[in-house]
């Protein structure tokens, strides 16, 4: 029972790990926050578990397709919401509407 409560939590921290370790990057590199790097964590693991158990595929092909399909998911969020705000130099998008009333 302790092995198995050890591989859980090493598994589960490795995994937050990996996602904090994205949004850092993310930052450092474009200067940007990206709050939809969660949705497509939580996307691949859906399609992923959809192909296995669903369309009873083998693991060794879901996986690929899984991150193939967040990968676009990500090129389309960046494209569509994040990038119009990095070209205007702002970061309203992250406070929504509050921004510009508190500038007023």
């Amino acid at each position: 029972m302790l092995v198995t409560a050890l591989v859980s939590g090493l598994s589960l921290g490795s995994i937050y790990g990996l996602i904090a370790l994205g949004f850092t990057l993310t930052f450092a590199v474009s200067g940007t926050v990206n709050f939809a790097q969660g949705s497509s964590v939580m996307s691949g693991a859906v399609i992923c578990h959809a192909l296995t158990m669903g369309a009873h595929w083998p693991m060794i092909a879901a996986v690929p397709v899984a991150l193939s399909a967040c990968a676009i998911w990500g090129m389309v969020v960046e494209r569509i919401a994040v990038r119009p705000f990095v070209t205007r130099g702002t970061n309203s998008w992250l406070n929504g509407d509050r921004g510009a009333r508190h500038r007023a």
